[in-house]
């Protein structure tokens, strides 16, 4: 059985090798608590919405300021992230 993956756009990867290190930490325990909450459906307690409108059909996870923009696409096995900024940028 192939494993999940998580891809980041390169726009979100600058915006992720900015933040400080306990804000990088943050995010990626994020990332891995949501690759267990798809593969396994692990009940966490993460902040996971669907989104409208422009986004329509990705979701948002919020981590404290932070925002991460995210689709699943369960037949390829992969997360992908195609932004993460703080509130106010990433809408």
């Amino acid at each position: 059985m192939a494993e999940w993956s998580v891809t980041i756009s390169k726009k979100a990867g600058k915006v992720l090798q900015a933040l400080e290190k306990n804000r990088q930490d943050k995010v990626y325990s994020n990332l891995r608590a949501l690759v267990r909450w798809v593969c396994f459906q692990e009940k966490r307690n993460l902040d996971i919405k669907a989104l409208k409108g422009k986004w329509a059909g990705k979701y948002r996870l919020r981590t404290g300021e932070l925002r991460i923009i995210f689709s699943v696409l369960p037949e390829e096995k992969l997360i992908r992230v195609y932004a993460l900024n703080f509130r106010g940028s990433v809408y």
